[in-house]
């Protein structure tokens, strides 16, 4: 599924979620940015990939770019498959929410995929020890969404 990047979100819903950008939606066909990220970016990532997972679905999507059908990470001796989940996390201001595929970390250590800085800044800037939760995040908007129905 391609979204492209900062566009607002609206994955499996029947209508967008106003304040949630996309980050890292790729797919196979579709041109995307390249460059190289920090090291600090990508265990951060990692962690709230691992730790933080949001939108956990059934079933896995594999990378349309190379031939690998389970992606496996790891970070700080917990394992997880990449591909069944979401990681969002707020904006520097706190005005967006940024909604990525767990796959985005797949699509920079493996295709040199290039996310926004703004989310790049996001990740690098997130507190994991704080209050903020995805999940509940994702749970509020949403229910907002089919209350306005």
């Amino acid at each position: 599924m391609h979204y492209h990047d900062l566009a607002t979100y609206q994955y499996n819903l029947p209508a967008k979620l106003k304040g949630v950008l996309t980050v890292g939606w790729l797919e196979k066909g579709t041109a995307f940015p390249f460059g190289d990220v920090s090291p600090r970016f990508l265990e951060r990532l990692l962690g709230l990939i691992v730790h933080k997972r949001v939108n956990v679905m059934r079933g896995l999507h594999y990378c349309d770019f190379c031939s690998e059908e389970e992606v496996r990470v790891e970070a700080d001796g917990e394992r997880d498959v990449l591909g069944h989940a979401e990681v969002w996390v707020p904006s520097v201001d706190g005005a967006t929410i940024f909604a990525a595929p767990t796959l985005i970390y797949h699509y920079i250590t493996n295709h040199q995929y290039l996310p926004p800085k703004p989310f790049l800044e996001a990740v690098e800037r997130f507190d994991a020890t704080s209050t903020w939760d995805g999940q509940d995040s994702r749970n509020r908007l949403v229910s907002a969404l089919f209350a306005q129905k």
